[in-house]
């Protein structure tokens, strides 16, 4: 995916793990994105942020100590420009968020296709061209007299069966010729 460098540097910021983890990997398919940090604590989200040159907050709204709404009131004092996402199950708390100016407002499970929405809102409102997605090349199956696969560019390849009779799931090598 073509995009700015200019926008790379983002804070996640949940109280549960595997949101965080969910997250994370949503993020390692868009190219040129650094996770700064990753929290569960708003506090040191927010010493993080302040101390940091970040682009962008995704924060979760329902957080231990203090909710994420009020985590961005405070670091909007100190970081006018950080870009604000929230990313969390409950909707009922959008229009708080865009009241102080929330980029975005993400529903649970998020999407890989609507974190590139929202990346694309971001670059735009900077004045940066939006993501381009890569598409890669199509999976080709010839399941005529043979069962053959080719992958990306590269020549169709026959699988081998022991006898004619088998079935089964055949497991085909990346680097297959």
């Amino acid at each position: 995916m073509g995009r700015s460098d200019k926008f790379t540097r983002i804070i996640l910021l949940d109280d549960e793990e595997l949101a965080l983890d969910y997250m994370k990997r949503l993020f390692s398919k868009i190219e040129n994105i650094h996770i700064v940090g990753s929290f569960m604590n708003p506090l040191a989200a927010k010493e993080q942020i302040l101390l940091e040159n970040i682009d962008v907050a995704f924060l979760d709204v329902s957080l231990p100590e203090m909710n994420g709404i009020e985590l961005a009131k405070q670091i909007q004092v100190e970081k006018p420009r950080l870009h604000i996402v929230f990313v969390t199950a409950y909707n009922e708390y959008a229009i708080q968020a865009f009241e102080i100016n929330a980029l975005d407002y993400l529903i649970k499970p998020v999407t890989t296709d609507r974190l590139i929405k929202t990346l694309n809102r971001i670059l735009e409102r900077d004045g940066h061209p939006a993501f381009q997605p890569s598409i890669g090349p199509p999976l080709r199956l010839q399941v005529f007299r043979e069962v053959a696969v080719e992958l990306t560019d590269q020549q169709l390849t026959a699988i081998q069966w022991r006898t004619k009779k088998i079935t089964g799931v055949v497991s085909i090598p990346a680097s297959a010729p």
